[in-house]
């Protein structure tokens, strides 16, 4: 979301600052947590969605998190991720979230999967309870992604042979078990 050629993290633009939407095992909507509570053990299991891009040579797009991000600084990461207003609006909220990081106006988004994990911070004690949405897409241009230091260290294109340095999120292994049979099939994809 832009105002005055600026762009307004979408909790902020919305009134949500800081919530997220607790859920189900299943999904179904339980209400708004603030997001500190959320990550605070034992967690709250809460709604989130985790972007994974790809390009026309078949390479999926990875993030180094950035250094002075409170959880998981500087850990290997998919294109990008976040928690959605509702259900509803996951589309919508995962293009905003893709433009405040990358500063890519989003590419057509589908989504593959779900999945739910729990998982702690080693460095920061914050819990990871998601209720997890997989989402991908192909990007077209790689000039056009202008990652936002504040999220983002770097940005690079991987193909599932080559050994990426890590360390790891969590939740990394389970995207991409989630999104790789279906990035092939994505039109514009190999």
């Amino acid at each position: 979301m832009r105002q005055n050629n600026e762009i307004i993290p979408l909790r902020r633009a919305h009134g949500l600052d800081g919530d997220v939407e607790l859920v189900t095992q299943d999904g179904i909507s339980l209400g708004h947590i603030s997001a500190a509570k959320a990550h605070t053990r034992p967690g709250a299991l809460h709604r989130a969605f985790s972007i994974m891009l790809t390009d026309c040579s078949g390479r999926v797009c990875l993030q180094r998190r950035a250094s002075s991000k409170e959880h998981w600084p500087g850990y290997l990461a998919n294109t990008c991720c976040g928690h959605p207003r509702s259900q509803e609006l996951l589309l919508t909220d995962a293009a905003t979230r893709l433009e405040e990081e990358l500063g890519l106006h989003s590419p057509a988004l589908h989504e593959v999967g779900r999945f739910v994990y729990w998982t702690q911070d080693p460095e920061s004690g914050a819990v990871e309870w998601e209720y997890d949405h997989v989402l991908i897409g192909v990007c077209q241009d790689h000039n056009s992604l202008k990652p936002n230091p504040r999220e983002v260290e770097e940005v690079f294109w991987w193909t599932l042979d080559e050994r990426a340095i890590g360390p790891f999120t969590p939740w990394l292994p389970l995207v991409l078990k989630t999104a790789v049979p279906f990035l092939s099939g994505l039109p514009n994809s190999p």
